[in-house]
């Protein structure tokens, strides 16, 4: 099974540091789409221009202070790594040609296959489309780096509504992200982690497997705390 590679978007890159207390749901957004980020094919130099570690390692120390280990773990791989090898180690765990070592889509640790597209992948397809968004033919809707930005991309649209001082359009689109995060993300990452982990001796990704787990893990138990 071969991998199909999502594009990734710049905006990625374009996120707001400096939070208030109140901005909870930005900082959330920044989160998952820097995680995302980093599953795309790496750029050493892009890593390091964009301050994708420190970045990841600010948020987490708001959001969840025991993956920052695991940031700055990163940190160090990236510094002691060329892209080259990066890129290799990407490609065994997430892309191919051959065998996954890490397959980055849903359906495989849902449904059990070794194939991409099931039953599962349609489901995520329909949440997408229920928000308005379509996604380019070539992508794969479970792939890791869309159902992460899909998640910031909810959690956004949470924060823009707080401002906007829709009530009822904010309390419908945090249902919709709550409802994602814990009948979707929590079903299927910590195990592709583990995967992760057990596959790579690379430390960044290594430890970024470390720090998506943690950090689905923990939100996922703040939701369960605070159900709709």
């Amino acid at each position: 099974m071969q991998g199909v590679v999502p594009d990734c978007p710049l905006y990625f890159f374009q996120v707001i540091m400096k939070h208030t207390e109140n901005d909870l749901y930005q900082l959330l957004s920044d989160t998952y789409r820097l995680l995302a980020a980093a599953f795309y094919p790496p750029d050493r130099r892009f890593f390091l221009e964009e301050n994708l570690c420190s970045n990841l390692e600010r948020v987490f120390n708001e959001l969840c202070p025991e993956a920052v280990p695991h940031c700055q773990a990163m940190a160090h791989a990236l510094q002691n790594s060329t892209t080259e090898e990066l890129q290799v180690e990407h490609a065994a765990l997430f892309i191919g040609p051959f065998e996954l070592l890490a397959p980055p889509y849903g359906s495989v640790y849902l449904e059990g296959k070794h194939a991409i597209m099931g039953d599962s992948t349609v489901e995520v397809q329909r949440l997408y489309r229920q928000a308005g968004l379509l996604l380019k033919e070539k992508e794969v809707p479970d792939h890791i780096a869309l159902e992460l930005e899909f998640a910031g991309y909810l959690a956004g649209k949470v924060h823009g509504r707080q401002h906007d001082n829709d009530r009822d359009a904010m309390e419908e689109t945090r249902k919709f992200y709550k409802q994602f995060v814990h009948g979707t993300l929590i079903r299927w990452i910590p195990e592709f982690c583990r995967r992760i982990r057990s596959e790579t001796e690379h430390t960044l990704y290594n430890s970024l497997a470390s720090c998506l787990e943690e950090f689905v893990i923990k939100e996922n138990r703040v939701i369960q705390c605070d159900p709709v």
